[in-house]
């Protein structure tokens, strides 16, 4: 029937209703005490959030010795418990809230509850529609804006050379101490496309690599990129190389003589058993939607 059976005065006339949701979103409504009120009084709480009528009165209009008072009258007649909640403002103090439990000892109640108005993090309903917040940017941690010059003249480092569709490609990775530091990538003659694209590669590596970046990142970022041609690498005649980048990531790997593995990139192709996108992993094209692998 919409009626109280206890001594709790109306919470509002007008709120807003929040529903939390298992995935952590959340739904919010505008709700209104309609049963009470004439569509003219609906009307100005729909424009205006109150009502001027002081019969209407709310848990928040009653102040905080009234919300006592009445709890020590029931308390006086009443042998049970007593549920009664005192309701304050945002700005409410400790030393207010001290008195209202002193209050209350006093006059003989057997408990009281205190609810400070926004002191959850989310509470089901509100009078008012809070602003939102600007959402903040996820702070990162920023490479080094200053790049770190070679250690000397003289560093040490290892070379390994692969043979490809286009010639033989030579990868150097140098340390500084057992730090990688830079990388170098050549392959094919001077003054052609290729391999001004494998230089500008292992120079934009080494710049990262100068400026903080970790090594695994970049192998893990190229390695299972795929071209048009494919080859077996020499040193593994099971293993298939499917590009100049992902050739690099692996010789790279095996630089360092660790398995890095692939960031799921993108093999380029459609499956052709579905026609989804299929993924590179572990040096071979899968699709993830029906199953299909060339390798098997």
């Amino acid at each position: 029937i919409d009626a109280s059976a206890g001594i709790e005065p109306n919470f509002a006339w007008s709120w807003s209703r929040r529903i939390a949701k298992a995935d952590g979103d959340g739904q919010e409504t505008r709700e209104f005490h309609h049963k009470l009120l004439s569509p003219l009084q609906a009307a100005e709480l729909h424009d205006t959030g109150a009502l001027s009528d002081p019969v209407f009165v709310t848990a928040y209009d009653i102040t905080p010795d009234e919300h006592v008072e009445v709890t020590g009258i029931f308390a006086g007649v009443v042998d049970s418990g007593i549920s009664k909640t005192v309701n304050l403002p945002n700005d409410a103090t400790v030393d207010q809230v001290k008195a209202i439990y002193r209050r209350c000892y006093e006059m003989g109640a057997k408990g009281i509850t205190i609810y400070r108005d926004g002191s959850r993090s989310f509470q089901p309903i509100e009078t008012t529609k809070k602003p939102e917040k600007a959402e903040q940017p996820e702070e990162k941690q920023p490479l080094s804006s200053r790049v770190k010059e070679r250690p000397g003249l003289v560093v040490f480092g290892k070379t390994i050379k692969e043979t490809t569709p286009w010639g033989s490609i030579y990868v150097t990775l140098n340390f500084d101490g057992n730090d990688p530091f830079e990388v170098f990538a050549t392959i094919g003659k001077s003054g052609s496309e290729l391999k001004a694209m494998t230089e500008a590669l292992s120079r934009a590596i080494s710049i990262g690599l100068r400026s903080g970046g970790k090594l695994e990142d970049f192998i893990a970022t190229l390695k299972g990129l795929s071209g048009k041609e494919y080859w077996l690498f020499e040193f593994d005649d099971k293993h298939v190389a499917r590009s100049i980048p992902d050739a690099i990531a692996v010789l790279l790997e095996r630089l360092i003589g660790k398995d890095i593995g692939t960031k799921g990139v993108s093999a380029g192709v459609e499956c052709p058993e579905c026609g989804a996108p299929m993924e590179m992993i572990s040096g071979c094209e899968y699709c993830f939607s029906c199953g299909y692998s060339p390798c098997k």
